[in-house]
């Protein structure tokens, strides 16, 4: 058993993405950044974290050499020269001039997988257009190994020559097993207005956000193991689909599945079932008010999958300090 996430970020630049800052388990990340300056400046700052690694390398459908467009914004180097889209044109103006085009080397997520060994169990995609092209590299490690992808996704075009990606991405990822969960959140950063004239929270052209893909629960209850379901409930609670986790972690219990700290046989288990245990109480102590959730029920759930008492009144914030 090992309840260590590895998780691949195609496009890492910026740092972790902010679904995986609040992780507190074990968990190995490979970052792969072409922008050879931000990469250099990702190794600096991850250099004392021995769970990151910086790779300055583009991800793609097959292995060699690529172009890499430097944008005004550094956010927005891309393969693709940009379009006329209200993104560039109102939402973001100025920050699509190329100042600048580099040679990049390319791999696939599959060779350099099986060149390092290495199996993930989640991918985060953010490649300003190139995201189809990430996923076909990525064929073995989808069908054989991941989990969850969390992959950013156009709905309007940004590049010439380039369609919406949103419905490529959707139909690869069913390809390889995987089944859509939702956006994760919408905001003004992905819609362009088309005047300023709206009071509510919908309004213009909705241009690109993140969509979250997952296997299905059937195939993990279909095999589970402790590992799986635990990555499994991570990802959840990582992205905002708690109702996922908790049911993959209450059907588990059934057969015995739990993550007591106290059955932990090693350093990294004993950190993986602290940080659950940790989560999961947060999300049933922000329910304690709420009527359909008693506390019966909530002790009942919190003892199925951690074999222990739930909190008495008062003793929440001593068990677990802010």
């Amino acid at each position: 058993m090992s309840l260590k996430i590895t998780i691949l970020d195609a496009g890492a630049k910026f740092g972790l993405h902010p679904s995986w800052r609040q992780y507190g388990g074990p968990a190995q990340y490979y970052m792969f950044e072409p922008d050879q300056e931000e990469a250099k400046y990702l190794q600096e700052k991850y250099a004392d974290r021995s769970d990151i690694e910086v790779l300055p390398t583009l991800l793609d459908a097959t292995a060699g050499k690529q172009k890499l467009l430097i944008y005004a914004h550094p956010g927005g180097n891309s393969v693709f020269e940009p379009n006329d889209s209200l993104y560039w044109t109102d939402l973001r103006p100025g920050t699509s001039e190329i100042i600048d085009e580099i040679k990049v080397e390319s791999v696939t997520v599959d060779g350099w997988a099986k060149e390092h060994g290495v199996q993930f169990d989640f991918m985060k995609i953010d490649v300003e257009g190139k995201e189809i092209e990430v996923l076909n590299g990525a064929e073995q490690q989808l069908k054989d190994h991941v989990l969850g992808v969390r992959c950013e996704v156009l709905l309007n075009s940004l590049y010439k020559d380039l369609e919406p990606t949103f419905g490529g991405v959707g139909e690869y990822l069913r390809e390889c097993g995987f089944i859509f969960l939702n956006f994760d959140n919408f905001s003004g950063n992905s819609q362009a207005r088309f005047s300023e004239f709206s009071n509510t929270d919908r309004f213009g052209m909705l241009i690109a956000l993140d969509g979250l893909w997952i296997k299905p629960p059937s195939v993990i209850e279909g095999n589970m193991t402790a590992d799986t379901v635990y990555k499994y409930a991570a990802f959840g609670l990582t992205n905002n689909v708690q109702d996922l986790a908790m049911s993959i972690l209450i059907k588990a219990a059934e057969p015995g599945i739990t993550f007591s700290d106290a059955d932990a046989s090693d350093e990294e288990s004993l950190l993986a079932c602290q940080w659950l245990e940790k989560e999961v109480a947060a999300l049933l102590f922000s329910l304690r008010d709420t009527p359909r959730y008693d506390n019966d029920l909530l002790a009942s759930t919190f003892k199925k999958i951690f074999k222990k008492e739930w909190v008495k009144p008062g003793e929440y914030y001593r068990r677990y300090p802010m």
